[in-house]
């Protein structure tokens, strides 16, 4: 299996305007980071919070009918769970166990060109919750994108190298 290399940051729509949900990315499809410039759910505070994620063991780039399982470390920054609560929390970790599944390869037509696209599915349990992540990876163009998070579709916004 081919190792996975370069960064990517993806800007995702999260249709709240000014909201930005921006990813740093391998391949499109494992999360290293992610920033937010707006509160999420429970989270408040005056800092955004971000995150970073770690996996283990080592990522390699997705391939048809394979996967990948494993370990996710979770690192929240900058955070104050809940008004009522006002327990500030620097710096929060936990870990996720992982399973993403490499779907058989199939065709897409993108602005009348078609791709070669591999659809992806991950679950990520932890101790207190788990979501769920839908993907799909273009092994020809070398990147993937998110498509829906723990059921509710996203949008791409901007998308650069790192």
């Amino acid at each position: 299996m081919q190792s996975v290399g370069d960064k990517i940051v993806i800007g995702y729509v999260t249709g709240r305007d000014p909201w930005e949900d921006e990813r740093t990315t391998l391949v499109g499809v494992y999360e290293q980071a992610r920033d937010l410039n707006e509160n999420e759910g429970d989270l408040v505070g005056s800092s955004p919070p971000s995150w970073e994620w770690k996996f283990s063991p080592k990522v390699t780039v997705p391939q048809a009918g394979d996967g990948w399982a494993g370990t996710v470390k979770d690192v929240v920054q900058n955070v104050t769970y809940g008004a009522a609560m006002k327990a500030n929390v620097p710096r929060f970790k936990t870990s996720y166990k992982a399973n993403l599944a490499f779907l058989p390869e199939t065709t897409a037509k993108l602005s009348g060109c078609t791709y070669r696209m591999i659809p992806g599915e991950a679950v990520f349990t932890g101790p207190d919750k788990s979501r769920s992540q839908r993907f799909v990876f273009f092994p020809d163009l070398g990147f993937g994108l998110e498509t829906k998070r723990d059921g509710a579709a996203n949008g791409l916004v901007a998308m650069k190298s790192a």
